[in-house]
């Protein structure tokens, strides 16, 4: 989702979809000896040339093997971890799940391909090897907000709690922090209270989003007010906070599950109203969602000359172009 995909470009989970060859192998003679097929061909105990690879490697840990990814187009390998042998098999039935579904702009879609991936990410979560875990959190990273539904039963509150606590969970947070939401209790809300007062003293937006999506969904539709009054209209917040509170009510709204998506564009349409000149945040999922419901409030703007961002406007103006609302031509024609 919006949230755990934040700050990441490329996952390795998709590097591993996009490869058509990746291996388990230690250096040998200069070069590679293959110890495992992970996916594609490939024959254990064949020796990867050291002019295939690029760059060099480096020397893996003792007892750990080189994750190697072919490119296809220059037919060289590149090291992307280490990890132990022992975990082939785990590595080879990730890699041979089922392709996911994508929708184009909001890429991966729930169903059957994903249940599979997630299935064999959660109990790898923490996994001792740093490697394997990483690819684990990436399937959750990738899945939309509302397939982690799913996985309620089948993971383990106290493991969620134990690794939201722990500070070496790093980037990995957020998705604990989701699928707490998820499976948690009243006395999870009650935590999750406690660390968004604390960063709200601090004008930390780590986790921010995370913790507002799982808020709500502990809490359900009657804490979008504390949330659009806390965060949205507080002008004493940060603008990673409000960027964050925006986040958290996108994937609700995108779920349409626990948050109704009809009651986060009203909380949108005030927002859009209230603060002019971050107007065009929310207009990507406003369009995203069809939701044209807005068109008087970003007419209005546009025709009073409210936005002078070129970044805001052209957000406008594209939701504008594509809204079916007379009042969009309008609005579009006096521009």
């Amino acid at each position: 989702c919006a949230i755990c995909l934040s700050a990441v470009s490329v996952t390795l989970a998709e590097q591993i979809d996009a490869t058509d060859r990746a291996v388990l192998g230690v250096p040998y003679d200069g070069g590679v000896r293959v110890l495992a097929v992970v996916k594609g061909d490939g024959v254990p105990g064949a020796v990867i040339p050291g002019d295939a690879l690029v760059p060099a490697p480096p020397v893996p840990e003792a007892g750990r093997a080189l994750l190697l990814l072919h490119n296809a187009f220059a037919d060289t390998w590149k090291t992307v971890g280490a990890v132990r042998p022992e975990n082939a098999g785990w590595l080879r039935a990730t890699a041979g799940a089922p392709p996911l579904e994508g929708d184009g702009e909001h890429a991966v879609v729930a169903g059957p391909a994903l249940d599979a991936r997630l299935a064999l990410a959660v109990p790898r979560f923490e996994d001792a090897d740093p490697v394997v875990a990483e690819i684990a959190n990436d399937q959750v990273a990738r899945a939309p907000y509302a397939a982690l539904a799913g996985l309620e039963g089948k993971v383990d509150p106290a493991a969620l709690r134990a690794y939201v606590a722990a500070p070496g969970t790093g980037d990995r947070r957020p998705s604990y922090v989701l699928l707490l939401g998820v499976t948690g209790d009243a006395s999870d809300a009650e935590a999750i209270e406690a660390r968004l007062a604390t960063a709200r003293r601090t004008a930390d937006a780590t986790d921010v989003a995370a913790l507002l999506a799982a808020d709500m969904e502990l809490r359900g539709p009657g804490r979008l007010p504390w949330v659009e009054t806390t965060y949205l209209n507080d002008r004493r917040r940060a603008l990673p906070e409000v960027e964050a509170a925006l986040a958290a009510l996108q994937v609700q709204g995108e779920a349409d599950v626990t948050i109704p998506r009809a009651a986060v564009v009203e909380v949108f349409r005030r927002f859009i109203r209230a603060r002019p000149a971050m107007a065009g945040f929310v207009a990507p999922e406003l369009i995203h969602w069809q939701a044209w419901a807005a068109t008087p409030d970003y007419a209005a703007l546009v025709e009073a000359g409210a936005v002078t961002d070129p970044a805001e406007e052209f957000a406008i103006l594209a939701y504008l172009r594509q809204s079916p609302d007379p009042a969009a031509k309008a609005a579009l024609a006096d521009d």
